[in-house]
């Protein structure tokens, strides 16, 4: 995945890949498809989980193994097992000539001042955590989101994210420590890994 991240990265924003493979010069070709295209798919894989990528190939071999399939039956196959979505995801995402980037930007716990606060008990208090998030170009699919807490909590969510930034705010019971974007690693076609978490 690390080489393919670096070989596509000079063509990300120059060459689709859903082009006939005629239109591709000879080193453009490699690092598109076999970078690029290679990124791509795994995202799409990812996010649509192992279950439904050992559908969608079996689905596929049962249905191409004597026909030539088009661009519209690979769209139409994928978005059929996409979870949450359609087909404009899908092919928003193979013709895309954007580089995507998930950012954490700033993690930030202020406690509540309450009078009905018990100082007397810690457990008592509450904080207000503001988190500002960047998107460069995302594809209109949820990121997973994870928040860390000091007393060793987790809180789990998805979050649609815009292209630009995004604050997300809630109250806890515990001060937050880290913020995490795309965990598991779901979209490889994230430019830059490095910057999908904040630690305190």
């Amino acid at each position: 995945e690390a080489i393919h991240r670096m070989t596509s990265r000079r063509i990300w924003q120059e060459r689709r890949i859903d082009l006939p493979s005629y239109t591709y010069g000879k080193s453009s070709y490699l690092r598109a498809i076999y970078g690029k295209g290679s990124l791509t798919l795994l995202t799409l894989f990812r996010i649509m989980g192992e279950d439904n990528e050992k559908e969608f190939w079996r689905r596929w071999s049962n249905e191409f193994s004597f026909s030539y399939p088009y661009r519209a039956d690979f769209i139409h196959q994928l978005s059929e097992l996409m979870p949450l979505t359609d087909s404009s995801f899908v092919s928003a995402l193979l013709s895309s000539t954007n580089s995507m980037d998930f950012s954490v930007e700033s993690l930030k716990s202020k406690l509540i001042i309450d009078n009905a606060i018990d100082e007397t008990n810690p457990d008592s208090s509450r904080y207000e955590i503001t988190i500002d998030l960047r998107a460069l170009y995302p594809a209109g699919y949820p990121v997973d989101l994870r928040v860390e807490f000091n007393d060793g909590s987790f809180r789990d969510s998805s979050i649609l994210l815009q292209h630009g930034r995004t604050e997300v705010l809630f109250v806890s019971n515990s001060p937050a420590n880290a913020a995490i974007l795309d965990r598991n690693y779901k979209y490889a076609v994230d430019r830059n890994l490095l910057n999908n978490s904040l630690q305190l």
